[in-house]
């Protein structure tokens, strides 16, 4: 059932025109694994087979062209962007069926590590059109997007001929003058002022084409892809038909290793870039194959990036990184940031943008999974950010922001040490909906897997300068709940939480203490806001140079629960706003000594002895100390555990 905030939300949308769209209705990144033997469903959400659209791709861990399908050219006819070839059909390789909610993709014998990226046509965002050339200048081609232009591909089907590319940053003033080649690293001072575009600039309803006979043929075939650029909350995307998420920008380079902001207003998933001053490839990076977050790149956290002009496989380098609001380069080199070069990029916003209306979107308890290595040891329905294994005698958990990138060590850290990141090939993150690459598990193994949604949970990565400042983030609301761990270099699990006496106190994870007044240390005395947080300029949370991973919680009516309660040596029932009781608990005592117990329904939570899970220990408990309440949960007497009488408690809470 909707919680009245999100039913509220959705009413004043549907007021507004109609339900509007989300960015993870209309794009998805998406990882998996071949599994060498059969067709894999790819299920990402995005309804191909109603409204079209579009799939690009390719192997990560080997070389493999750059292959793009869609739907208005109908199966069996791939184009590869690194390649000059007319279309062809791919075989039991390429896809085999456009779905509601994704696609089918073929196999191949190896069971390699593969990446796509869907575009569904909709207005404001992306279009596919096909046509037939005359071979004569000042030809318009029609279009869906109803906005500017950002970016146009071409490419003829019937025969070979270059992709023909149009992009609205190309120069400052004519960019209709110019073109790039996507299958090549060619910049616009090589290929010099053109006639692809008839030099006209393209409009929300058209296109001009000029009689080059790699857009405009007489009697060849082609396909050209269409994106937007929204402007500043013209994209009509989001509850309130406001957001943008699309943009089609250039930036200039300053020559220096930590380049200039590129603000987009939104936190991107997905960034193509390329140097058109310069002969450079083209780069394509996401934040599903990893992306360093707010300057927390190292030697080993650098990025993975493809090159849509080559089939080389999947490298890594340093020179981008993501941020609240946009991404950075991080280098002086000539493929991102050289000084007074020009670059041109095409950006998407992460997702989601929906608030979840109930947990399963964005919280998943599982036991031991299916057969590996596809899927992967922990299953679930949403792109996993966060997640943690336990199992008898500890608790390890991973996130996007730190676990490394395929073909590097990926990593994990455990919830009751104080000790640093730790390589770990197993703890991987190659697939979107799960998490985990170890055929090693065992029945006693649970996967808990958090997704980031506007309202429920976010996470973030900086890197500490020992100045007192505030650190951004897209939780949307007031956190509520914030854990910050030091990832290269040993460090506790500090906590902010809404329930301990002051924005001056916190309380660590990997420890029984009870909450401590630190004054400015922490939270610098400041409590955080629907997009800041702020860290003092003491070395725990703010070392210069340390790099630290920053989780947030927040209450969402009827999803999830961050409280307080103080004990009264009986039994108490704690109200969570729930419907059918908790899926998840965490308590801890605040006010004296005490363990942090988990309880969770996949070990039960019943009317009777439960299985605790101690986070800061790596042991449990059974006793009776909790039991089910269908608006949240019902705490017992059992000493400090959960209720004892006059102690301050503080929880977290998800629904089942």
């Amino acid at each position: 059932m909707a919680s009245p905030r999100v039913k509220q939300m959705l009413m004043a949308a549907a007021g507004a025109g109609g339900d509007p769209l989300n960015v993870e209705d209309v794009f998805s990144t998406y990882l998996y694994r071949g599994n060498g033997s059969q067709n894999l469903a790819v299920v990402n959400g995005i309804d191909l087979a109603g409204e079209g659209g579009m799939v690009w791709y390719r192997k990560r861990n080997g070389a493999e062209n750059n292959s793009i399908e869609d739907t208005v050219r109908g199966l069996d006819n791939v184009i590869y962007t690194d390649s000059a070839n007319a279309q062809a059909d791919p075989g039991a390789y390429g896809l085999q069926a456009f779905n509601s909610d994704g696609f089918t993709a073929g196999f191949d014998t190896s069971g390699g590590k593969y990446a796509s990226w869907t575009f569904r046509k909709a207005p404001k965002f992306f279009d596919i059109v096909t046509y037939t050339g005359n071979g004569t200048a000042g030809r318009t081609i029609s279009h869906n997007l109803g906005t500017t232009v950002g970016s146009v591909w071409i490419k003829k089907t019937n025969s070979s001929a270059f992709w023909m590319v149009y992009h609205r940053g190309m120069h400052s003033s004519t960019p209709q003058n110019y073109h790039l080649a996507l299958n090549y690293n060619f910049s616009i001072n090589d290929l010099g002022v053109s006639q692809q575009w008839n030099q006209t600039a393209p409009t929300s309803t058209q296109f001009t084409l000029g009689q080059d006979s790699n857009v405009n043929g007489n009697g060849d075939t082609y396909v050209a892809y269409f994106f937007a650029h929204n402007n500043n909350g013209d994209g009509g995307f989001g509850i309130n038909a406001d957001q943008d998420i699309i943009k089609c920008g250039s930036y200039t380079g300053n020559g220096s290793s930590s380049g200039q902001d590129v603000n987009l207003g939104f936190e991107p998933e997905f960034v193509l870039y390329k140097c058109v001053t310069q002969t450079q490839d083209w780069r394509m990076v996401d934040g599903k194959r990893g992306v360093p977050y707010a300057g927390s790149i190292s030697s080993e956290f650098n990025h993975q990036y493809l090159r849509p002009n080559l089939s080389s496989q999947e490298n890594d380098d340093d020179d981008i990184e993501f941020y609240a609001n946009g991404f950075r380069p991080k280098t002086s080199g000539q493929q991102v940031n050289g000084g007074s070069e020009t670059y041109i990029y095409i950006a998407i916003r992460r997702g989601p943008m929906a608030i979840p209306e109930s947990s399963s979107s964005c919280f998943h308890i599982e036991t031991r999974g299916a057969t590996l290595p596809n899927p992967p040891a922990f299953d679930t329905s949403f792109d996993v950010d966060f997640a943690w294994r336990g199992v008898p005698g500890g608790a390890f958990v991973t996130s996007r922001s730190i676990s490394g990138v395929a073909g590097q060590a990926t990593g994990y850290m455990e919830l009751s040490s104080s000790g640093f990141r730790t390589t770990s090939g197993t703890y991987a993150l190659d697939w979107s909906k799960g998490w985990f690459d170890n055929s090693g598990v065992t029945t006693s193994d649970y996967g808990y897997m958090w997704g980031r949604a506007p309202g429920f949970f976010d996470m973030t990565a900086y890197k500490g300068n020992n100045t007192a400042r505030t650190v951004p983030h897209n939780l949307g609301v007031v956190p509520e709940m914030i854990w910050i761990k030091k990832y290269n270099a040993s460090g506790d699990w500090f906590v902010y939480h809404s329930g301990l006496s002051s924005n001056s106190h916190m309380i660590v994870v990997n420890s029984e203490d009870a909450q401590q007044n630190e004054g400015t240390k922490f939270w610098n005395s400041t409590t955080p806001t629907s997009s800041v947080f702020s860290i003092g300029n003491h070395s725990h949370p703010n070392a210069n140079n340390d790099l630290y991973l920053a989780l947030l919680w927040a209450t969402l009516p009827g999803v999830s629960k961050v409280g307080s309660f103080t004990g009264n040596g009986s039994s108490q029932n704690i109200d969570c706003g729930f419907s059918n009781g908790s899926k998840l608990v965490i308590i801890k005592s605040s006010s004296a000594s005490g363990p942090w117990h988990l309880w969770d329904t996949a070990r039960g939570i019943v009317a009777g002895n439960d299985t605790s899970f101690q986070l800061n220990n790596n042991s449990g408990l059974t006793g009776d100390a909790i039991d089910p309440l269908s608006s949240g949960f019902t705490v017992n007497s059992t000493g400090n555990i959960t209720n004892d009488g006059g102690r301050d408690y503080i929880f977290y809470a998800i629904a089942a």
